[in-house]
């Protein structure tokens, strides 16, 4: 069996050109084991490079880290790596102190991704340790979701000087609260910020009227996904001046326990100053009603994806009226809707430009599929539809549906075992 000693030792005596050893060796360590030491490896390594050789990854690399340590990370130190170049932290014995060592090394600027899977271990430190990484001036992606950055660590991500550059940040399920989002939004380092993801964390209307106040002038998505907002946090939010490009918004699973809030968060957002660069919105589990849903369909005439699941909509009537930007994005799953508006829907001049089709969980029963086995769906790429009001006859003749493309035919038919007889 060969062991990844006997590989390196090949590699090492592959080549004189210490640029193609040191590339053909980050490509190998990506399959090195969470369980290899790699002390003897790194010690032949470390006697062919007395100096930091120049890695060029031509193609995408992705440094998975696990196991233990200190040996991945003395191996930073060894290469110049030109990019583009992924950093994966995903070993349970990373602390913010190996974290912090990885930031001083000098030889990473061609690092643009970096992604924490290290839950609840890294805290403050690896936070101000990426803000203040001279070597990382390139980084364009940083995830530290289910780490704990803390008020210290968020002030240190908004103002750091080597994030300028950060067009994507991800703090999914970070225990982020209104202060600590209130001290991040305070600096004025990540005017090139395009994504920021806060979904999971408490940050409440004391954080969306941080956002909304913000300097993140380039901001284009948004997810805020259970993030305990209220009416206010979104009137917040609508009002942003500095969030006046946004396009994808997700505010689903925020409102589940405010009922009072039907069809406002609609209005809301009809009036908001993105409205008319909105391109995709996620509204699940939250109250809405035809009338307010209408009105902010025609403030948003670029909106392409929708998603409504589980908001008790029970009329399709907003969707009826032709759109010059249709929306090909379409989740309705877990809504009182019946077949009767589902071929109202399907009638409508837009269906047939729908792409992502969601009625699952909804009471449109076999006459539902009998309505879309006979209509044109040759446009439909994904396509959720199964009930327990359906029978595998009604399923059988939705497949036979001669528009579909083989792909989904395909999708559809795996389904059909889970519906009664």
């Amino acid at each position: 069996m060969t062991t990844a000693k006997d590989e390196i030792e090949k590699i090492l005596a592959s080549s004189d050109d210490d640029g193609q050893v040191a590339s053909a060796l980050f490509r190998f360590s990506d399959r090195w084991e969470d369980s290899d030491t790699l002390e003897e490896e790194l010690a032949l390594i470390e006697r062919r490079f007395t100096r930091p050789a120049l890695a060029a990854a031509h193609r995408w690399i992705e440094r998975a880290f696990a196991g233990e340590p200190e040996p991945r990370l003395r191996l930073c130190n060894r290469f110049i790596v030109t990019g583009p170049y992924s950093f994966k932290i995903r070993g349970k014995k990373f602390g913010d102190e190996h974290i912090e060592n990885l930031c001083r090394a000098q030889h990473l600027a061609g690092v643009l991704h970096y992604t924490s899977t290290v839950s609840g271990k890294l805290g403050s430190r690896t936070a101000i340790a990426f803000a203040n990484a001279a070597s990382l001036t390139n980084l364009r992606e940083l995830d530290l979701s289910y780490t704990k950055p803390g008020k210290s660590g968020m002030a240190a991500l908004g103002s750091g000087p080597s994030l300028a550059s950060l067009q994507t940040l991800r703090l999914l399920d970070a225990s982020v609260d209104g202060k600590q989002l209130e001290a991040f939004c305070k600096g004025s380092g990540l005017g090139s910020l395009r994504t920021l993801v806060l979904s999971r964390n408490p940050i409440g209307p004391l954080g969306a009227v941080a956002l909304a106040g913000s300097s993140l002038g380039q901001l284009a998505t948004l997810d805020l996904h259970k993030c305990a907002l209220d009416l206010a946090a979104v009137n917040a939010l609508a009002a942003s001046q500095t969030l006046a490009h946004l396009k994808t918004l997700k505010l689903d699973n925020n409102f589940v326990d405010n009922p009072a809030l039907v069809g406002d968060v609609c209005e809301a957002l009809s009036r908001a100053t993105f409205a008319s660069s909105l391109e995709a919105l996620d509204l699940s589990y939250t109250p809405v009603v035809p009338e307010g849903l209408s009105t902010l369909l025609r403030s948003a005439p670029s909106l392409r994806e929708l998603r409504l699941s589980s908001t008790g909509l029970s009329s399709l009537e907003p969707f009826l009226v032709e759109r010059t930007t249709p929306i090909t994005k379409l989740s309705l799953d877990d809504c009182p809707i019946d077949a009767e508006q589902l071929r109202a829907l399907i009638a409508a001049p837009t269906f047939s430009k729908l792409t992502e089709l969601g009625v699952a969980g909804t009471r449109i029963g076999d006459a539902g599929l009998l309505a879309l086995s006979r209509a044109d769906l040759s446009s439909l790429t994904a396509l959720n539809a199964a009930s327990s009001h359906m029978t595998r006859a009604a399923w059988g003749q939705l497949v036979e549906n001669p528009s579909l493309t083989d792909a989904l035919r395909t999708s559809l038919r795996s389904m059909a075992q889970y519906l009664s007889s």
